[in-house]
């Protein structure tokens, strides 16, 4: 269902999102068949038969080391512009509550519940409405840091998710609290706990070489889970947690990817 009456959080960054987006020639809508009002920019038509589709990071949703934000909406463009300039044509996503609320948005749907079970079916119902825009039966998802987890525990609950590649991507949710020395996200699957499901799908993560938000330990964490790593490949790049990714992402972007025989 999409919903373009909902109240939006911080207009600047909503405006700024639209303006780009239609300067690209793309549409935004807001899918609301989850609990969770989902912000969308979606291209004019897609290439292919496997629809890629770009899942946001965590945003703005700590104001400070201690205070929730009010607001979880992203000051960057970042995935959004990696989404807009794919030439096979990709969707972008936001992560519940950003760019738009409702009265189910608090605190903590994007602090300790940021991966809950409710977050993720209000994402996996935005990717039902997608398809069906672009009668597609089949994805690629592509996670950035906090959007890593949410592209596995997506793969990891459908059927029609062929792949999925993360950038920076906090893909070993107890484990990166743990590394952090932050208590455990109360509320927030984690996608360790779908290692059955998760180890015959290919997908590639990569992690940036000064990355000290999501280190690579966190991946390596996932793989020690995972067991066999026939369909998963870690790549280091040069970035940070938000710098190189344009840069690194266009070297990986047309990298298929397999499981190894």
């Amino acid at each position: 269902m999409v919903g373009a009456a909902l109240s939006t959080g911080c207009v600047n960054y909503t405006a700024r999102l639209e303006g780009n987006a239609h300067a690209a020639g793309r549409t935004t809508e807001i899918y609301t068949g989850g609990i969770y009002p989902v912000q969308a920019v979606l291209p004019k038509s897609v290439k292919g038969e496997v629809l890629r589709v770009y899942v946001e990071g965590d945003g703005h949703a700590w104001a400070t080391a201690r205070q929730p934000s009010t607001d979880p909406t992203p000051h960057e463009n970042l995935v959004a512009n990696l989404a807009a300039n794919d030439p096979g044509g990709a969707v972008y996503l936001a992560r519940p509550c950003q760019f738009v609320s409702n009265e189910h948005c608090n605190p903590k749907t994007w602090t300790d519940q940021r991966f809950s079970p409710q977050v993720i079916a209000s994402m996996s119902s935005a990717l039902d409405a997608v398809k069906l825009r672009y009668t597609v039966t089949r994805m690629e998802l592509v996670g950035y840091s906090g959007g890593g987890a949410v592209a596995l525990l997506l793969a990891a609950k459908r059927d029609d998710v062929v792949s999925v590649q993360t950038l920076a991507g906090n893909i070993a949710v107890t484990a990166w609290t743990q590394l952090q020395g932050l208590t455990q996200l109360s509320g927030s699957l984690d996608p360790v706990s779908y290692v059955d499901k998760l180890r015959t799908i290919p997908q590639r993560h990569l992690v940036g070489d000064q990355d000290s938000v999501v280190p690579r330990a966190v991946s390596s964490a996932y793989l020690s889970k995972l067991g066999s790593t026939q369909c998963v490949e870690i790549a280091t790049v040069h970035a940070n947690h938000h710098d190189g990714w344009r840069a690194a992402w266009a070297d990986y972007s047309r990298r298929p990817t397999s499981c190894v025989k």
